[in-house]
């Protein structure tokens, strides 16, 4: 007689599920676990995926030997170090001190809660964190009052306890209330992001971590193959699926042992989630009631809102825009302090030539600063300026309105790269009829922190060790070939030019690289051979020949193939400070004994163009919803489909060395059982 009146005191007025879930505290949820989900930090990736795999669950405690908490390990962790190509044996504790991983100690204080915190606390701080940005979202860490572990619960404990007839202390599950239906808690299609067949893993997980979702519907104009979630991504990670495998080929190996994740959108929501459990699923594909038309997906973090997902996505994501300018220069150790007034052109051309730099700046014998150039060396030498001549003496005879830096060229420091780029590809410098390539940085104070000039950027591109940092900015698709300057559009001259003959046509094209013609036509004339020669005392009139035999060499190349990825260029131009870079094509050879012909020269690179090519990409992801797609294609193709043709045999991930010698062993040893 109590129990059914606690039932009905529970379902009148009918709570919604997360008023229910007021009434459950995480201990209760805790007491009916039967998995262990710690981990040891010495325990690889590998391992945590074969956990995660085999025991269902979707994240694990990472501890020391002592047992202290160091982390969070979750199947979005295995996503990011698939997606970036880390070694499955990479230690667990070394993968939380990347900063890639979803939940490190120091993200631990929003994951933490009581043994006696109530589920609806639990939900709302999932959906807090979900909201917030890139952190372990489905999950929380519950700790005893003195901070000892106790577990980790994940938004599908959340379900699987809801569905659980009676608790021990007699609560109901959330069947009381029978209002709550699938399409009351369902992401619409609206919100549902989709990929193509012929994609990648690489480009599925690709799409996960930009748009910080679990679950693509796969799908093309004959229907829906299948949908893409961070089990499916686990499971090939762990069966060592090279990420390069269509999802074609890995949704055709999954046809036979994939689970019935589908569900009509009028069914109670009571029932997803005994599907979901019984299944042992965190998202489901919702069906249109009179119709097998997907409409939606039901998740286990919707499940435990019990309502509408709280913000709107849109089908173009805001992608990262990369690090600040402030941060770049902090990692430079060749800036150079601001010059004194008074220095003499020799002076800022020795400075020039020892650093490598492009620009620097001079302090006025008036008050503020002023930023010379290399473009402005060339001027400097082709008018045959003294070098006792000091800068403000020159900036005199100029006969400039203003001497200062211009204020479109004064950024902050919490610049960030891409805009950085951006706004040197579209400024142009006082007095010059060209893009600008320096932009000068200062601090909130106003104090000047350096120059930061569109090495930078290529120097910048070179540091961003993450695949995934690459391909946010959208930097990692870009060959040379579609940024370089044709060898049509560059500026030629001979070797018995003069140096001044070759300088001069810097500003006639406005361009910054002259291709000398000679025995073997493979050589550039820069701005900074006017430094080197200025600083060698060399005469204009000198000979491009003369001036090549005894020019400064540099170590390392100055060419690139044309199909070169530009981050490829960009690191050649960054490790040897080279702002330009003969762009090559390789003949083929026509047969075997004939010799290799020398690589042709097919068009010139520059730092700018690096900066261009960067800022050409659109830096919002273009992912399309099935809602987008729907207004485009019609309902047709958003039914499920089954495969026509047997999967392909799919591409395994290279083994490292302790795999293969393991391997290795194994054979030896039933080789030596067999005989």
């Amino acid at each position: 007689m109590d129990e059914p009146l606690e039932t009905e005191r529970l379902a009148s007025p009918a709570p919604r599920g997360i008023e229910i879930l007021e009434h459950v505290t995480a201990a209760q949820v805790l007491a009916v676990q039967e998995i262990n989900c710690k981990i040891e930090s010495g325990d690889t990736l590998a391992s945590l995926a074969s956990a995660l795999a085999s025991t269902g669950r979707t994240a694990m405690a990472v501890t020391d030997e002592h047992g202290k908490l160091m982390g969070l390990a979750t199947q979005n962790d295995i996503i990011r170090a698939y997606f970036d190509g880390a070694p499955p044996h990479k230690h667990l504790g070394a993968w939380l001190e990347t900063g890639k991983a979803r939940a490190p100690a120091w993200l631990l204080r929003r994951l933490r809660v009581r043994l006696s915190t109530s589920l609806a606390t639990v939900a709302e701080q999932m959906v807090s964190n979900a909201l917030s940005g890139n952190c372990a979202c489905h999950h929380v860490v519950v700790e005893e009052e003195d901070g000892r572990l106790c577990g980790v619960i994940s938004s599908h404990d959340l379900v699987a306890f809801s569905c659980r007839p009676i608790v021990q202390e007699g609560f109901p599950r959330i069947g009381a209330t029978p209002h709550l239906m699938v399409n009351d808690a369902m992401k619409h299609r609206d919100c549902v992001f989709t990929c193509r067949p012929n994609d990648t893993i690489s480009d599925a997980l690709y799409m996960l971590l930009a748009t910080r979702q679990n679950s693509i519907l796969v799908m093309d104009k004959k229907g829906i193959q299948g949908i893409f979630t961070p089990r499916v991504a686990l499971k090939a990670f762990a069966e060592g699926i090279n990420n390069s495998t269509t999802l074609a080929d890995w949704f055709g190996k999954l046809s036979k042992q994939s689970p019935d994740q589908a569900v009509k959108s009028g069914s109670r929501l009571v029932d997803a989630a005994s599907l979901m459990i019984e299944q042992n699923v965190d998202h489901l594909l919702v069906l249109e009631d009179e119709t097998t038309e997907v409409i939606g997906v039901l998740s286990s973090l919707d499940f435990a809102l019990c309502g509408k997902p709280q913000a709107a996505l849109l089908h173009s994501v805001p992608l990262w825009k990369g690090p600040t300018v402030g941060q770049v220069l902090s990692h430079r150790s060749d800036l150079s302090d601001v010059c004194p007034a008074g220095t003499t052109l020799g002076k800022a051309a020795e400075l020039l030539f020892k650093s490598g730099g492009t620009s620097a700046l001079i302090a006025l014998s008036t008050t503020g600063t002023s930023l010379l150039t290399e473009n402005d060396m060339v001027r400097t030498y082709l008018d045959t300026f003294p070098w006792s001549c000091t800068f403000d003496d020159w900036l005199s005879s100029r006969e400039c309105d203003s001497f200062r830096v211009p204020e479109q060229l004064r950024v902050p420091t919490s610049m960030q790269l891409t805009d950085a780029a951006l706004l040197m590809a579209r400024t142009r410098s006082t007095g010059h009829d060209a893009a600008c390539h320096h932009l000068v940085v200062e601090d909130p104070a106003g104090g000047l922190q350096g120059v930061f000039s569109a090495l930078d950027v290529a120097r910048t591109l070179h540091s961003l060790c993450s695949q995934f940092d690459l391909a946010t900015i959208g930097a990692d698709k870009l060959v040379v070939d579609s940024v370089m300057k044709p060898i049509e559009t560059v500026p030629s001259c001979n070797l018995e030019d003069s140096i001044a003959s070759a300088l001069r046509k810097f500003e006639l094209f406005g361009q910054n690289a002259v291709l000398v013609i000679g025995a073997d036509g493979r050589q550039l004339i820069t701005p900074r051979c006017a430094i080197q020669a200025m600083a060698k005392g060399m005469s204009q009139h000198c000979s491009i020949a003369a001036w090549l035999r005894c020019r400064h060499s540099h170590d390392g190349p100055r060419e690139i193939t044309r199909g070169s990825r530009l981050l490829d260029a960009a690191a050649v131009m960054a490790l040897h400070s080279l702002h330009h870079l003969l762009v090559v094509e390789v003949p083929v050879r026509q047969f075997r004994c004939c010799r290799r012909a020398r690589p042709k020269p097919v068009g010139v690179l520059s730092a700018l163009d690096v900066v261009r090519g960067l800022v050409s990409i659109s830096f919002s992801s273009p992912f399309m919803t099935m809602g987008w797609l729907r207004s485009s294609w019609g309902p047709g193709p958003f039914r499920l489909q089954s495969p026509q043709t047997p999967p392909a045999p799919l591409l395994k991930r290279p083994a490292s060395c302790e795999e293969e010698e393991l391997e290795s062993t194994a054979l030896l040893r039933n080789r030596h059982r067999a005989g």
